[in-house]
């Protein structure tokens, strides 16, 4: 399979289980008219599921988690472009690295060490980190904060491995390099659309309820980018490997 199908598989499974979801619905719905479970079933294919559709389609698209998959992906791109995916590649493959990338890997090293301290040095007590006001750790700093957490510690080790092995002579250079993998990943992109409107769709017919929607529809948003990173990745050390 070529790489532009494969990345565009995500968009094609998507608006096809988004299409058999509308088709489902016309049968759910006059299942429905011959149910006493209780449960109200709706067909889209009605004037309310029409004019409900169209009112959904912005707001759906929306709440998709942009601004998290956009940082994700600067703060993958950077990293890339910095040389440093490779020098960790060539460092587990016991491959010698010259006496420069040996310094940037220390101090690279150097960085994620003093961020780490300096991360849990903000607290009075480190563990405060991993517990929220409620002393559950969905609420605490860590879990709240993670893709800042990701992109500045993604930053900061970029730059310095970067900078020393000659990647980054300028900050155009920088913003190449968090923008590479954008048009990489632009099915990804596009895979979103219909992905935010499978768990509307479910909501509406009546076979999720409302409080787990966003949740799982953030899933859908982001398994695409997690799909064409991992083959792209996984092909990226077998060409290194075979180099």
């Amino acid at each position: 399979m070529s790489k532009v199908n494969y990345r565009y598989l995500p968009f094609v499974v998507y608006s096809l289980l988004l299409a058999a979801l509308w088709v489902a619905s016309w049968f759910i719905g006059v299942i429905g008219l011959f149910s006493n479970s209780g449960r109200e079933f709706r067909s889209l294919f009605s004037g309310e599921g029409v004019r409900w559709a169209l009112y959904t389609a912005i707001q759906s698209i929306d709440a998709a988690p942009w601004g998290e998959i956009m940082l994700v992906v600067a703060s993958a791109g950077v990293l890339v472009a910095s040389g440093l995916f490779i020098t960790l590649v060539d460092m587990a493959l016991f491959r010698r690295l010259s006496a420069i990338r040996r310094y940037a890997a220390g101090l690279t090293l150097a960085v994620l060490l003093l961020f780490s301290l300096l991360l849990f040095a903000t607290s009075v007590a480190p563990w405060h980190l991993l517990a929220g006001v409620t002393d559950e750790w969905s609420t605490s700093a860590i879990v709240m904060g993670w893709l800042l957490i990701v992109f500045s510690l993604s930053l900061a080790v970029s730059l310095m491995h970067g900078s020393l092995c000659g990647y980054y002579r300028s900050v155009s250079d920088v913003v190449q390099g968090m923008s590479a993998l954008f048009p990489m990943l632009a099915p990804a992109f596009l895979a979103v659309l219909p992905a935010s409107g499978i768990m509307p769709c479910l909501e509406y017919i009546g076979l999720l309820d409302i409080g787990n929607s966003q949740m799982l529809s953030n899933v859908l948003c982001w398994l695409p980018f997690i799909y064409i990173g991992a083959v792209e990745s996984v092909s990226a050390i077998k060409r290194i490997y075979r180099g």
